[in-house]
């Protein structure tokens, strides 16, 4: 469970990096909407995003989770691995303009 918020001070989390972390070994993450923790999850699939302030969202995506345990766990895997930095670089590369030398 990953339930970071926007503080006053504009500290936020940037990607929730330990979301894809968790994902690698197919643990499914409630995140909390509206931060970076949104690019690092596959709402409905590799985890579920919440609003961290409400009890009953949290609640009622742990029971989700639950009630799909193996298909959420393997999602958060693929999902995990899809992110791999191979593919990443990869993804750069492809649309990144060619160098001049």
């Amino acid at each position: 469970m990953l339930l970071s918020e926007n503080q006053k001070n504009g500290d936020v989390e940037g990607f929730g990096i330990v979301a894809l972390e968790a994902g690698f070994f197919s643990l499914p993450v409630i995140g909390a909407k509206g931060c970076g923790i949104d690019d690092a999850i596959d709402d409905g699939r590799s985890g579920i995003l919440v609003n961290g302030d409400n009890a009953t969202e949290i609640c009622n995506a742990m029971t989700k989770i639950l009630a799909d345990k193996s298909s959420f766990k393997q999602r958060s895997k693929v999902w995990a691995e899809q992110h791999d930095w191979n593919i990443v670089i990869e993804d750069f590369i492809r649309i990144l303009p060619p160098t001049k030398a």
